[in-house]
């Protein structure tokens, strides 16, 4: 009787994906090098960290529609994109300080209390369609389309980072301590716990089904990006589930935590996030890849030289942040349907 395994046959590796391995491994460690003191440390360093991100992002997406086009889009777009974006993501820190600052005469830079949820104003969507709206009406050379584009981007993004950092300060709101109060192991490693599974399940995935792809993918997934395999996603996603599963485990078996809600008592909360983060990042990835043909472009930028830039790197994580932070409000709610209900 054959064995299973002398069924299975493993694809032969080309050289330019050996080269692409190399450079994968090598954009990886640059930026777990600059990337993962931030995310430890969190606190200040993480929010300028954010703020940093969302700049190279917001220089990136409004490069895009230019390179289909000989004449550039009017200065006063990339001026209204860039503070669209930091007003998405930074206005209720600047709202919630500039009123402890009239209250108390001090700025206390509250970090906490300004990103206890990810939330976008009514009136900052009214403004960021209306401004590209009228675009459209007084320059022949911007397209609905790219009103549409613009304003899908600057909130996909200004969400996702939004997102990024309510979940890296969430375990001081839920465990009701400050960054003073808490001690270094809370503060560096139980806090860090959270945003290290959401970020590593994410990356797991991808890798996971980037090498089971290039090894044993046959079966082309979708036209919309032509390397992924369905051999390679169904490795991804089981991969991540088990590593995603087992890091929270691993956590509450120390006897710390991620979160009150994401321990031994209430694996099954633990296990429908973990099964979670792959699905919506592969979701992601391929939502990015949708619009990066309807573009006709490789990357968004070329920060990280032929691995793209940044965007190219936080595609699933943009998914994965919001969709992980709207799960945890609603378990934090014990599943209520209305949010702002106790």
């Amino acid at each position: 009787m054959k064995k299973f395994t002398d069924h299975i046959e493993i694809n032969d590796i080309a050289p330019e994906t050996k080269v692409s391995l190399k450079d994968r491994i090598a954009v990886a460690i640059i930026l777990i090098l600059v990337g993962g003191p931030c995310l430890i440390i969190g606190n200040k360093l993480f929010f300028f960290f954010v703020l940093a991100v969302s700049l190279i992002t917001c220089h990136e997406i409004v490069q895009v529609p230019n390179k289909l086009k000989e004449d550039k889009h009017n200065k006063i777009v990339y001026v209204f994109s860039y503070l669209m974006l930091f007003v998405l993501i930074f206005w209720y820190f600047i709202k919630n300080n500039i009123s402890i600052l009239i209250s108390t005469g001090d700025f206390k830079f509250d970090l906490l209390k300004s990103f206890s949820e990810p939330r976008v104003t009514l009136s900052g969507f009214c403004l960021c369609a209306g401004f590209f709206f009228l675009m459209v009406v007084i320059d022949k050379k911007f397209s609905i389309i790219d009103a549409f584009y613009f304003i899908t981007m600057l909130f996909v993004i200004s969400i996702g980072l939004q997102s990024f950092l309510f979940l890296r300060y969430l375990p001081f709101n839920l465990y009701n301590v400050t960054f003073e109060e808490s001690d270094a192991l809370f503060k560096f490693l139980q806090s860090f716990g959270l945003i290290a599974y959401v970020v590593l399940g994410t990356l797991i995935n991808d890798a996971g089904a980037y090498f089971v792809g290039i090894l044993f993918g046959k079966n082309k997934m979708t036209s919309i990006s032509p390397k992924k395999t369905w051999e390679g996603f169904v490795g991804g996603v089981i991969i991540s589930i088990i590593f995603s599963f087992s890091f929270c485990m691993i956590f509450s078996l120390c006897n710390i935590p991620i979160l009150p809600f994401l321990d031994l008592k209430h694996w099954y909360n633990v296990l429908i996030l973990s099964i979670f983060i792959p699905f919506i990042a592969t979701l992601g990835d391929l939502v990015f890849s949708s619009i990066k043909r309807q573009y006709g472009i490789k990357d968004f930028g070329t920060l990280l030289k032929s691995m793209g830039g940044i965007l190219d790197r936080l595609d699933s994580l943009l998914f994965v942040g919001t969709g992980v932070s709207l799960i945890l409000l609603l378990m934090s709610h014990n599943w209520g349907i209305l949010l702002w209900e106790n």
